[in-house]
């Protein structure tokens, strides 16, 4: 099926991706990336927060002010896309994560037990099921934790990442060891 995306308002930095349901099973279905419901019975599809983290984790630059902003609408839509490939459950974001930035899924456990070993530039894409975040490793002391809701990035020391999972809630990972 094709699909029609369109860029709508956008005054946030993780916007919603919405479905106008009377076009499901048609063979254009029209989606609209917008900060607000658009007007009428449209369905929130969800946030960009997992493909924007996989980008902002990709980014050689790590800036500290990354949001879906950071785009231009060709490169919205293609996010969209993205989206709408992975919004059946937070496996298939997992799955998309793995092939976004080249890494391996871990457990709660083994990302715990082996965080202190990773090295820096390591990318770690950290979510649950309903926001994700990108934690990437700068030094032997300190981690950038991106939030794609502020838009931002936090300079965290390793020794808190206990605090930064328990803070999010974090129960899924995927890590691209440097």
């Amino acid at each position: 099926m094709a699909n029609t995306i369109t860029v709508g308002s956008i005054t946030t930095p993780n916007p919603f991706l919405w479905v106008n349901p009377l076009t499901l099973g048609m063979p254009n279905v029209v989606y609209t990336i917008q900060s607000t419901m658009p007007a009428g019975d449209w369905i929130n599809v969800g946030q960009f927060c997992a493909v924007l983290s996989s980008a902002w984790l990709n980014n050689a630059k790590h800036p500290a002010q990354f949001d879906i902003r950071s785009f231009d609408d060709p490169g919205k839509i293609q996010l969209a896309q993205q989206v709408i490939a992975a919004s059946n459950s937070l496996a298939s974001q997992v799955t998309a994560a793995e092939q976004a930035i080249h890494g391996t899924y871990k457990s709660k456990t083994l990302i715990t037990n082996e965080f202190s070993a990773y090295r820096t530039g390591t990318k770690i894409w950290a979510g649950n099921n309903v926001h994700v975040i990108g934690i990437y490793i700068i030094s032997d002391t300190q981690m950038q934790v991106y939030d794609s809701n502020e838009g931002t990035t936090t300079t965290v020391l390793r020794g808190n990442f206990a605090q930064v999972l328990a803070t999010y809630a974090l129960n899924a990972f995927v890590v691209a060891a440097a």
